[in-house]
């Protein structure tokens, strides 16, 4: 032989670890079901929530004169 001996035929699902898995199909997909059922919740609430914000709590800047503005741009950077 060659010292490296295949691995591959140790990895393979045994009829055993089948059966003793199978009671933990049901449970395992409702448990995946319900955190991304969770997840998408939480992500459609944030989008609804953000989407109501109107921002009128905010103050907005004085909407500057003509003079204001050259005196802004002659400051320069």
């Amino acid at each position: 032989m060659s010292g490296r001996e295949s691995t591959h035929s140790e990895y393979k699902l045994r009829s055993s670890i089948e059966r003793g898995r199978q009671q933990y199909v049901v449970r395992n997909a409702l448990t995946a079901a319900g955190l991304t059922g969770l997840c998408a919740g939480v992500y459609f609430y944030s989008l609804y929530a953000v989407k109501q914000e109107d921002f009128t709590d905010v103050p907005m800047p004085a909407v500057l004169t003509e003079e204001e503005k050259e005196a802004f741009a002659r400051a320069g950077p």
